[in-house]
């Protein structure tokens, strides 16, 4: 019996520590996030260990049973310690039994619950959150966009309550029974037992208002009101834009443009009895007057960008309702188009064009002593190419405003629009700001296959697809197939890859198209 003892202690022991990394990493990978606790941790560890400790009750008990003769001094010394571990690991996981559930709960709570707004999959298949309050790692944060941007400062899970945003699908503001947060941040001096949200970025409690985390100096809360835009926001002593206070301005007298039936046009606009206000800043020379209530603006109407979005002139200003430019010369102002403007001495610009993502260059880094024109599609819905002077710039979008970008090598003085976003000039063919390689302006032409949903360019015996040629395409034996992912002829074919917003084409083979998946 002694012997079997011997053989059976160190077998049972490398089959406990089995058990217990089985436990914690099968356990933990099953539960997602559930070993992010370290309550968690412990007790996965006692659990893991107690199968042995119990075992090595068992035998300490059958070995005292045994004959004195039979009795291993050694043996007898390590039951005793596994059984004392055993004692310890019992008493441990009851009381931990307690305490862990009661942390997890608030964990779910929070995770689950109203603290976040939706869910994404991982690379690991675990979830977490897009925006919102969320815990994970042993760490409460706030997520936006899938990202940790704030860790929330020794919270109290248990209390820990998150607030129900007007303007958002997501909380930003929460609060437990010590401190107030906003974006993870602690809003310092907020009290969670008065607190409450008011529109926008602003809140207040019995005391204070605040504006995201900032504490707004001598701001009444009981008198306090945020105007719809989110923008203006007035007590009974004083005016503020986005939380800064507009000094001077007259509160008796203070007024917003625009209409709450439309809190967005003409939202940063505001006047008082004597002042303009823009954006929570003195329009200097403008008087009061030519702005009424609703978003009507006196003065020369000197474009309008569709609907009742005019562009108006007063005095040094031009007016619209999303904004306003202060002109140097306006006796020689005169409307480019696409919002671009040009007075005697520089060019002006709405913002429909936007810097260069990666150089900054934009409108008013273009001569304003060349002439400037805009080519515009044969439907006349958009400006293609932009020409100043003998630059030729096109106007590229991915899905967000245009930027100008330099055709290298373009003539302007020859430079035309052809169809579906080709040009040429003298020389070259162009698609967006790219050259055609090897396409000749004498023969080059377009063409819409596959029902018109797919525009082709076609230069002797070369295809294109915008501006990459579709190498080894035989344009007489060409077909589109798949809803134009797939572009062949017998012996060649190119499949549309990237993704369904910024796609391209790439070279393949005959034998990958049984087996080929649009990316859309």
């Amino acid at each position: 019996m002694k012997t079997v003892l011997r053989i059976l202690e160190p077998i049972l022991l490398v089959l406990a520590v089995a058990w217990a990394l089985v436990v914690v990493l099968v356990g933990g990978a099953g539960q997602g996030d559930f070993l992010t606790h370290s309550f968690t941790l412990i007790t996965l560890l006692i659990l893991g260990f107690l199968p042995y400790a119990i075992v090595a009750g068992i035998l300490r008990y059958i070995r005292a049973r045994l004959p004195i003769e039979a009795k291993d001094e050694r043996g007898e010394k390590i039951s005793n310690i596994l059984a004392t571990l055993g004692g310890i690991a019992v008493v441990l996981a009851v009381a931990l039994s307690f305490a862990l559930p009661v942390a997890q709960k608030d964990i779910a709570r929070i995770n689950t619950g109203d603290c976040q707004s939706d869910y994404y999959l991982r690379v690991s298949e675990k979830p977490g959150p897009s925006h919102g309050y969320y815990y994970e790692n042993g760490a409460l944060s706030f997520f936006l966009n899938g990202r940790a941007q704030a860790t929330v400062d020794n919270p109290d899970l248990g209390t820990f309550t998150c607030y129900e945003s007007s303007d958002t699908d997501w909380s930003r503001f929460a609060s437990d029974k010590n401190k107030v947060y906003f974006e993870g941040e602690t809003i310092r001096n907020a009290e969670p037992a008065t607190f409450s949200l008011l529109t926008g970025n602003y809140s207040k409690d019995g005391d204070n208002v605040f504006y995201a985390t900032t504490t707004l100096d001598g701001a009444d809360p009981r008198t306090f009101n945020v105007h719809a835009s989110t923008r203006y926001s007035m007590d009974a002593n004083s005016v503020f834009f986005f939380g800064k206070k507009i000094l001077g301005a007259d509160v008796a007298s203070f007024e917003l443009i625009n209409n709450d039936s439309r809190p967005y046009e003409y939202r940063d606009f505001a006047k008082d009895k004597s002042r303009v206000y823009y954006q929570g800043e003195v329009v200097e020379g403008l008087n009061p007057s030519v702005l009424s209530q609703g978003g009507t603006v006196s003065g020369k109407v000197v474009a309008n960008q569709g609907a009742d979005d005019e562009v108006v002139l007063q005095g040094n200003y031009l007016i619209w309702r999303n904004g306003l430019l202060r002109i140097a010369d306006p006796s020689t102002l005169e409307y480019i188009g696409l919002g671009i403007f040009r007075d005697s001495q520089k060019l002006y610009s709405m913002g429909s064009i936007s810097k260069h993502y990666e150089t900054g260059f934009d409108v008013a880094d273009l001569n304003p002593a060349e002439s400037i024109s805009l080519l515009y599609s044969s439907d006349g819905a958009a400006a293609e190419y932009l020409l100043n002077g003998n630059k030729v710039y096109a106007l590229v979008s991915e899905m967000s405003l245009p930027w100008l970008e330099l055709v290298e090598g373009a003539d302007a003085a020859s430079f035309k629009l052809l169809t579906n976003g080709y040009a040429k000039d003298k020389n070259s063919i162009f698609f967006d700001d790219k050259k055609l390689e090897g396409a000749s302006v004498a023969d080059f032409m377009t063409k819409e296959v596959l029902d018109d949903r797919l525009t082709l360019g076609f230069s002797g015996d070369k295809v294109y697809w915008r501006n990459l040629l579709l190498e080894g395409i035989d344009p007489t034996s060409l077909r589109a197939e798949s809803g134009g992912t797939i572009i062949r002829d017998d012996d060649t074919v190119w499949f549309s890859s990237g993704n369904c917003h910024f796609g391209n084409y790439r070279k393949g083979s005959i034998e990958e198209i049984p087996n080929y998946t649009p990316p859309c």
